[in-house]
């Protein structure tokens, strides 16, 4: 027989156990969702820190990669002044060595002892002139490395570039300008002029003059920016940028201390790039050659060793179909042939001078 209370509580009893369940249902679900919430924030926490790890390590390698190159551009500049020293001292050695002669041939000494300081002269001359050859390719290293720049050979010479009047350009402007100055059959390779010779040849690598080479006006006073403006046939966007340049041996005759590079945008010309091919020491040389071949056949000049300019220099992302280069004149009008001499200037759509 069942007890009459247990039947009248029996739905309050009922009730509370579902109650219970239900609390203990909610408990175990907010458990889960406290639990769920916490591996969620544990694993965005855990993202975070690989994210700023790896941040962290990119900025470590970053470091990394800047204090090795200021270390290689520590090590350059100094071999680059070690040499221009070592250069001035056998220049100043090579002086003695003519000054000794000259007393000895003044005094009437015999003829071995003449024969004598003249060997001497030649061995002080033939030295001078290696240490001066390897103090310009130093200091055209150096200036490389810090210019974000390489070297490369007169060989790498384009014949198809953006800026190659065979793909469209068209030379519009240009400083030193002269009814003569757009000739192409003439010969004169770098004599005296007050106009500007050849401009179309530094955008020329498959013709051009016979002197393959654009010859910018002399006397013009030092410091003189002498320009050149061209246009191409469309927009075009550069990444890099060939030069090639020569001077004369005798006192750099024909060299520039710095090349700009602009673009034409809204109707002004903006500066994207200037480029010092004389690095550390203004007066060396520019320290390339054109190897066992002459850069260009004859009647165009033949370049000594040590007198060439070849260097690739990487660039900003500039694109536009209007441009101007300005050479910085180093020589100084007193010394005639004073307006500088451009090989060629070719322009890349990648960097390191790549098509």
């Amino acid at each position: 027989m069942v007890c009459r209370r247990c039947l009248a509580t029996r739905p309050l009893c009922s009730f509370l156990v579902r109650a219970r369940e239900q609390a203990e249902s909610q408990a175990q679900a907010k458990a889960r969702q406290q639990a769920e919430e916490a591996a969620r924030t544990e694993a965005q926490l855990k993202d975070q820190a690989d994210v700023a790890r790896k941040q962290a390590e990119t900025e470590r390698a970053r470091a990394e990669e800047a204090d090795a190159r200021a270390e290689l551009e520590r090590k350059m500049v100094i071999a680059a002044v070690d040499a221009g020293t070592a250069s001035a001292i056998a220049e100043n050695a090579q002086l003695d060595k003519e000054a000794l002669l000259q007393l000895d041939i003044d005094a009437k000494k015999d003829a071995a002892t003449l024969e004598r300081e003249k060997k001497a002269r030649d061995a002080a001359l033939a030295q001078r002139r290696q240490l001066q050859l390897d103090a310009g390719h130093k200091s055209a290293e150096a200036a490389a490395q810090i210019a974000n720049a390489r070297l490369l050979t007169p060989a790498q010479m384009s014949h198809s570039d953006l800026f190659d009047v065979s793909n469209g350009t068209v030379v519009t402007n240009w400083s030193g300008r002269g009814t003569d100055s757009v000739n192409s059959g003439g010969t004169s390779c770098g004599e005296f002029s007050t106009t500007t010779k050849y401009p179309p040849d530094m955008f020329n690598g498959s013709g051009g003059s016979p002197c393959r080479a654009t010859v910018f006006a002399d006397n013009q006073p030092l410091g003189t920016e002498h320009r050149i403006e061209w246009k191409t046939p469309r927009p075009v966007t550069v990444q890099s940028l060939g030069l090639f340049a020569a001077h004369d041996q005798i006192r750099l005759k024909r060299s520039f201390s710095s090349f700009n590079f602009y673009v034409r945008k809204d109707g002004k010309w903006l500066l994207v790039k200037q480029f010092s091919p004389r690095g550390l020491s203004p007066t060396v040389i520019y320290g390339g050659s054109c190897g066992l071949q002459p850069c260009f056949p004859p009647p165009a000049q033949a370049y000594a060793p040590g007198n060439v300019l070849a260097v690739c220099i990487n660039i900003s992302a500039t694109t536009g179909e209007e441009f101007r280069a300005g050479f910085v004149q180093w020589t100084s009008m007193a010394e005639r042939s004073s307006g500088p001499r451009v090989l060629q200037l070719d322009g890349y759509p990648n960097p390191d001078c790549r098509n």
